[in-house]
């Protein structure tokens, strides 16, 4: 709810820079937004609160709503009207083109750096030490059914990997 609050709250950012007709600075500082929001969910810890967890997530929510509309527009905004339906079509391709391959770069980083902080040598047997270094979603699951010690060594995991992550996030924006 938080990220959708992010992007309520910047509804109107849009149409100033729509009546200005250049989305050239809104752009250039929601990518600034995001890198600092990133910046503030890769420093993520299990002892977080609620509120700068909010907080960055509304962030990141502003970020996207000034950057990913406009940039379309503006893309859009190139073609004449004649040829708007087939401009559409490769903006919309790198769209899901990009997404996909994002998806599959920024899991295999946080998959990899989970993996590489995970730390279960607590008498487990070996078939769940195997499920829970396989993947995050399977260490939720093991952590689930061990009881209360794992759970709270799994989030400690999934939190260092998440901040690996969201550095890389940092550095790609």
């Amino acid at each position: 709810m938080p990220l959708i609050d992010g992007l309520v709250i910047t509804v109107p950012l849009g149409e100033v820079a729509l009546k200005a007709r250049d989305y050239r600075p809104v752009v250039a500082v929601s990518f600034i937004v995001l890198a600092v929001a990133c910046g503030l969910a890769a420093t993520t810890t299990t002892s977080l609160t609620a509120a700068n967890f909010i907080m960055w997530n509304v962030i990141i929510g502003i970020g996207i709503d000034c950057s990913l509309p406009n940039c379309m527009d503006l893309s859009m905004r190139s073609l004449d009207v004649e040829r708007c339906g087939v401009g559409s079509t490769p903006v919309q391709s790198m769209r899901q083109l990009g997404g996909s391959f994002g998806v599959a770069v920024f899991g295999t980083v946080l998959t990899s750096a989970y993996r590489g902080h995970l730390r279960l040598d607590g008498g487990l047997p070996s078939e769940l030490i195997e499920g829970a270094s396989d993947s995050p979603s399977c260490g939720g699951v093991v952590a689930r059914e061990v009881g209360p010690i794992v759970p709270g060594l799994f989030r400690t995991d999934l939190s260092r990997g998440s901040s690996s992550f969201l550095g890389e996030c940092v550095l790609v924006e």
